[in-house]
């Protein structure tokens, strides 16, 4: 049996994302799926001010952080990813993600 081949909903132009990593030099896409389709979101990194907002926010309330980030990093996307709950719960899972892109080590030296 050949399995239908799902909707895809929000993608943009190669050309559109090199313009957006000339103005914030890093972008992600996240891709969730459900039944229906996928969806695609864009972010860029954090700048500093909305990681300090979403560090002093997830001090309290780790989603509420999150939410932070997805709404200061957001470029364009499909908006049911930001009212369906449960697209949402993926969305921030996979914004939390976001952090472990950049490595830093200490050095004694």
């Amino acid at each position: 049996m050949e399995e239908k081949r799902k909707e895809h909903y929000g993608q943009v132009v190669e050309a559109k994302i090199e313009s957006w990593k000339k103005q914030y030099r890093k972008i992600v896409e996240i891709e969730i799926e459900d039944e229906e389709g996928v969806y695609h979101a864009y972010m860029h990194s954090p700048d500093m001010k909305t990681m300090k907002a979403a560090m002093d926010i997830g001090k309290k309330d780790e989603m509420e952080a999150t939410e932070v980030l997805i709404k200061n990093c957001w470029i364009e996307g499909v908006q049911v990813m930001l009212t369906d709950g449960l697209l949402y719960v993926q969305l921030a899972n996979q914004v939390q993600k976001m952090f472990g892109s950049a490595v830093g080590r200490l050095k004694n030296l």
